[in-house]
């Protein structure tokens, strides 16, 4: 069984070549996409870590947190406090 191979035309190898080109550009186009979205990634958690900065660490504040007895409640209690020093930090803006 001998194999039927062709040497390709110009034009074939013309194709594969722009196909190929083509290929390497998506990648370098999805590599900057992908580093982009690190960066912003790495942008909301510094704005969250600064929020956090933010936070009122009164004897009050502090308590409020703290006080209720299921980590449930503690947790909507932090965000809730996340939530506070946002905005404030939106008005001031």
């Amino acid at each position: 069984m001998a194999a039927n191979r062709r040497k390709p035309t110009l034009d074939e190898q013309r194709q594969l070549l722009q196909m190929q080109a083509e290929l390497v550009r998506l990648k370098i186009t999805a590599e900057r996409l992908k580093q982009q979205r690190q960066t912003v990634r790495q942008a909301d958690w510094q704005q969250a870590l600064s929020l956090l900065g933010n936070l009122p660490l009164s004897g009050l504040a502090v308590r409020a947190v703290t006080r209720p007895r299921r980590w449930r409640h503690k947790l909507l209690m932090a965000a809730a406090m996340g939530v506070l020093a946002w905005w404030r930090q939106q008005q001031q803006r």
